[in-house]
């Protein structure tokens, strides 16, 4: 026991002046003190012990002696009885042969001479080091058997880093056991110079057996997440039961306080009140099939600085399940509730975080096998050895994995955020939601997507001040949602992209022509799979404070885009700007809009991928080839298409003025003009209107357009506003039609009918 709590304070104070110093010649300072005190302590209490034998045979019996020691603290018991026997015969040793009766009873008759058992730190010191065990050896081989101690220390630190030894499991439990621990250590790989994270554990280690239930216990767990980063989990113990030959029930007991270190700082503690850690693993698809873990009344906290973490409770859970068909579904939920920090200056509260997800396929062991190659594969990659030709059957993989996939959803929510920092102000977030979901059409193979999303409630405000009045905004809400559709994507994808990558490795000669046409070729490809997607953003309730003289707010805010492919010549992409009560910007009175709504849309677009017809010749000529098919090809494809770009429902509201407008232009390669098109346009108050215009600053050609616009237009009176109409077509034949009324003239002179204003014109001039 004695011997135990020493090797505990040469290992703390060894790491913290290790941690602290990182100085060579300190630690050389240290051992060597360790090694002095460890001699002393050993020697001290044994110097009056006389013993009648001649000198030889006591130098002998002290050099057996320290041999058996060796061999203790190697693990060889027997090697180690047989040494103090030696030393026995050469001066008798009471103490010794005490000792050697203690070991004989943890030696199994017939033992071999090297029975190296896995043991856990405080055992690698054995009881031969104890002073009233062993005959007083010289000050010499004291040292030399505490340098030892402190070597095989260090070697039982280092084993953490070694593979696990061969083992020979005595019952099936035990096999089904050794596997999971052999796996569940794979997955944490150990920690090695040059490699931030890592696992520094004794991996050599053994199964108990008490009650029935089988446990492997770790007394040095400590992950590394970066070199100076790490977190003492020790110790770390597994209890389990098996449940039939490949099932096997796995509870895993943490610590209460957890240490965590960065470099020098190991002041952080992590306490965990309430650990409740359990799952059933299966050895035919080397993973967890049920997993629940619940974890309570956590503390983070330094023990020299002021502040807390704090969290209520976190639970997560999962499952994996398949019938008979093979037809399999995975469900994961977490939710965390209860986070309270208080750091110097910062409080930040969440109510509660929670998520699902759900996602079903088909060929369960096919899934699952795939699956557990590609972790192998991901953990290799930091290998040495590794080479890109090793991945060429993961990208093979890749396509059948995809195939077993069938549907997703997900869902989660964060309620309840809040947040101060002395001096600068708060925050708040009634909640964040989203939802969505992905679903493969079984006729068509095509992948069906959708989410939704929302946040609720934020405000967010200033400290006081002394001089004005502090900024503050809220949001009643902004929500989002989007949906799209996957066309079936390409049996072999991954592997064609393989061999694109693999073909460019001996390529290097004539990089940019392999480039060039394996590029192009994917491009066609990729763009293919996206057959359409549309998007919207909605922001309502925006207020700001204290910005302006006046509250600046607008009541609702509407972003939204999308694509559809089409069938290959009738793609569209289309855009959505719309806003409402807006107020309190100060541009003068009346400038600026309070609502509107631009709503544009580019269709027939005709397929841009085929604009370069001839990859071979890019690949020969470069850019400049790539810029002359561009050209030739695009605009004969622009000639042959309808393209059409139209602005449909759209206005612009002022507090005294509205202009709505209209129009659709389409390339016509029969037209005159090569294209037709119309517009409506509708202005109120364009006296109003006008002089908005002008209050910006807008050059004389602005006016003059202006002017334009006023004299073509039809003015009328509606419901006691001057309203002026402009309903404008150009035709096939070249004919530019306004209020049905031919004025090409007036654009092209010498063309239509000749002359003449638009009857119920206004002036051409507009009023001042």
């Amino acid at each position: 026991m004695r011997t135990t709590r020493r090797i505990e304070f040469r290992k703390k104070f060894r790491r913290k002046t290790d941690s602290n110093q990182r100085s060579r010649p300190l630690t050389t300072l240290v051992t060597f003190c360790m090694v002095f005190c460890f001699a002393l302590i050993t020697a001290l209490p044994m110097c009056g012990t006389a013993m009648a034998a001649t000198d030889d045979q006591a130098a002998m019996a002290r050099k057996l002696q320290l041999e058996g020691t060796q061999l203790q603290l190697k693990g060889d018991k027997a090697g180690a009885i047989e040494k103090y026997q030696e030393s026995i015969a050469q001066q008798p040793n009471q103490k010794l042969e005490n000792l050697i009766q203690t070991l004989q009873k943890g030696t199994a008759p017939g033992s071999p001479a090297v029975q190296a058992e896995p043991t856990v730190v405080e055992e690698t010191v054995p009881q031969a080091v104890e002073a009233e065990f062993i005959q007083a050896p010289t000050m010499e081989e004291a040292a030399a058997a505490a340098t030892v101690a402190v070597v095989e220390e260090a070697a039982t630190e280092a084993a953490a880093v070694t593979a696990p030894v061969e083992r020979t499991p005595g019952t099936p439990e035990e096999e089904l056991i050794y596997a999971f621990t052999d796996w569940f250590l794979e997955l944490l790989p150990e920690k090695k110079e040059g490699v931030e994270m890592g696992l520094v554990a004794n991996r050599n280690y053994t199964i108990s057996k008490t009650d029935g239930s089988y446990e492997v216990r770790f007394d040095k767990f400590t992950l590394y997440f970066t070199d100076d980063f790490s977190s003492d989990l020790s110790p770390v113990v597994f209890h389990f039961t098996p449940q039939d030959k490949d099932r096997l029930a796995v509870q895993l007991l943490l610590p209460e306080k957890i240490a965590l270190s960065e470099g020098a700082d190991a002041g952080v503690k992590l306490v965990i009140l309430k650990r409740e850690v359990s799952g059933i693993w299966n050895r035919q698809y080397h993973d967890f099939e049920k997993t629940d873990i619940l974890l309570g009344d956590i503390t983070l906290s330094h023990t020299e600085e002021p502040g807390h973490v704090f969290i209520e409770e976190i639970k997560f859970s999962s499952l994996s399940a398949a019938d008979e068909k093979g037809i399999w579904e995975e469900k994961i939920q977490g939710s965390m509730s209860g986070l309270s920090m208080d750091v110097e200056d910062v409080k930040f509260g969440i109510h509660s975080i929670s998520g699902d997800y759900n996602l079903t396929g088909t060929n369960y062991t096919r899934y699952r096998e795939l699956r557990n190659a590609f972790n192998e594969a991901m953990m290799n990659l930091d290998d040495e050895s590794f080479d890109i030709a090793s991945l060429k059957g993961v990208f093979a993989d890749l396509d059948e994995y995809i195939k077993l996939f069938d549907s997703s959803s997900a869902k989660g929510s964060i309620m309840g955020v809040v947040g101060t920092a002395a001096g600068e102000g708060g925050m708040g977030l009634d909640s964040i939601e989203f939802a969505g979901t992905m679903n493969r059409d079984a006729k068509t193979n095509r992948y069906l997507m959708e989410s939704t999303g929302s946040f609720k409630g934020f405000s967010m405000s200033e400290e006081k001040k002394e001089n004005g009045n502090p900024l503050s905004a809220t949001i009643a809400e902004l929500s989002f949602s989007d949906k799209g559709v996957v066309n079936q994507i390409p049996p072999t994808l991954f592997a064609d992209i393989f061999t694109a990558i693999e073909g460019a490795e001996k390529a290097t000669e004539n990089m940019e022509a392999y480039a060039a046409e394996k590029g192009i070729g994917f491009a066609k490809t990729i763009f293919k799979l996206f057959a359409n997607y549309s998007g919207e953003m909605t922001l309502k309730g925006l207020a700001v404070y204290n910005a302006m003289p006046e509250t600046v707010s607008v009541e609702s805010l509407t972003l939204g885009s999308g694509f559809d492919a089409g069938s290959g010549d009738g793609g569209k992409i289309f855009t959505l700007i719309s806003f409402s009560g807006f107020r309190g910007i100060d541009m003068g009175q009346n400038n600026i809009p309070k609502d509107a709504k631009i709503s544009l849309e580019l269709s027939n677009i005709p397929n841009l991928l085929n604009l370069i017809s001839d990859s071979s010749a890019i690949a020969s000529g470069g850019g400049d080839a790539a810029k002359q098919q561009v050209m030739m090809n695009g605009m004969g494809t622009l000639m042959k298409s309808t393209l059409s770009l139209s602005l449909t429902d759209s206005f612009v509201a002022f507090p005294t003025s509205r202009i709505n407008l209209g129009f659709q232009a389409m390339v016509n390669g029969g037209a005159k003009f090569m294209s037709t098109g119309n517009l409506k346009l509708v202005l109120e108050n364009p006296d109003e209107f006008a002089r908005i215009v002008k209050s910006f600053g807008v050059e004389q050609e602005a006016e003059q357009v202006l002017g334009m616009l006023t004299m073509l237009a039809s003015r009328t009176d509606v419901d006691g506003k001057v309203v002026d109409t402009i309903d404008a077509e150009v035709t096939q034949e070249g004919k530019i039609m306004v209020n049905k009324k031919d004025v090409t003239g007036t654009f092209f002179p010498g063309q239509g009918e000749a002359g003449g204003e638009p009857a119920g014109s206004a002036p051409a001039v507009p009023a001042q």
